[in-house]
């Protein structure tokens, strides 16, 4: 499957965006009503003059799209393999395991050096 080509990506995305667009609605909103400030584009940009943290607030709702996004990338592959699964088709990181397995065995006799030198030192 293509990522570009997944639905539950793109729709983990688009309620990552409407997320953040509340968490940036929701921060300038309380900063003006703590300066008693009215709700208008004025106080929108007296708040990004003094205060300039707003500018990272405002890239929130595409740091929450792209997060989300890939969350639902995750859960999308998740369900696949779960599938898999279920029907019996053989696993789909077979070959990653095995050449876990093998490095694994290759860095066996270092770490077993490693400790005998550690307990000659300690002596």
């Amino acid at each position: 499957m293509v990522w570009y080509k997944n639905r539950t990506m793109y729709l983990f995305a688009i309620l990552g965006v409407f997320v953040g667009m509340l968490f940036l609605f929701t921060g300038l909103w309380l900063e003006m009503q703590r300066q008693n400030l009215p709700f208008t584009v004025w106080s929108y940009f007296y708040l990004h003059v003094n205060h300039y943290i707003f500018f990272l607030l405002d890239l929130a709702p595409f740091g929450f799209g792209v997060l989300f996004g890939l969350v639902g990338l995750q859960r999308s592959l998740y369900f696949i393999i779960s599938q898999s699964k279920k029907n019996g088709k053989p696993r789909l990181m077979c070959f990653q395991t095995r050449s876990l397995l093998r490095i694994g065995m290759e860095i066996l006799p270092v770490v077993i050096m490693l400790r005998l030198i550690e307990l000659i030192y300690l002596l």
